[in-house]
């Protein structure tokens, strides 16, 4: 909201007295956001990785997003693997081509099983 009121011409104190006031109505408030988005991206079938990097896209605090990340509790691999069936009803694929799409795939929608 701060950018876009900003990219309007409106002056900084102007901007953050608007923001401190919808705070205030609670008519902002990231985490009822980060929440909404996190459902949003799980039901489309994303994964933990994107769904953090879209919401720091938004400017979205680290620690609001780990809270929203973990009030939803999803089973990440089962949310993946549901997703690369829907995908590839055909099974791994044999070209090595199609095979590096289907990684590509699934390590954008894999969390950080890694870690």
């Amino acid at each position: 909201m701060y950018q876009k009121l900003a990219f309007k011409g409106y002056e900084e104190s102007e901007v953050e007295a608007a923001i401190e006031l919808c705070k205030s109505y609670r008519y902002l408030d990231d985490l009822r956001f980060a929440k909404s988005q996190v459902r949003q991206h799980v039901y489309k079938g994303h994964g933990e990785r994107r769904i953090r990097q879209e919401l720091n896209q938004k400017r979205v605090s680290e620690s609001v997003v780990n809270e929203a990340l973990m009030e939803e509790e999803v089973d990440w691999f089962e949310l993946a693997k549901t997703t690369a069936e829907k995908k590839f009803r055909h099974g791994k694929a044999s070209d090595p081509k199609e095979y590096a799409k289907q990684v590509r795939f699934l390590q954008y929608r894999a969390t950080l099983l890694t870690k």
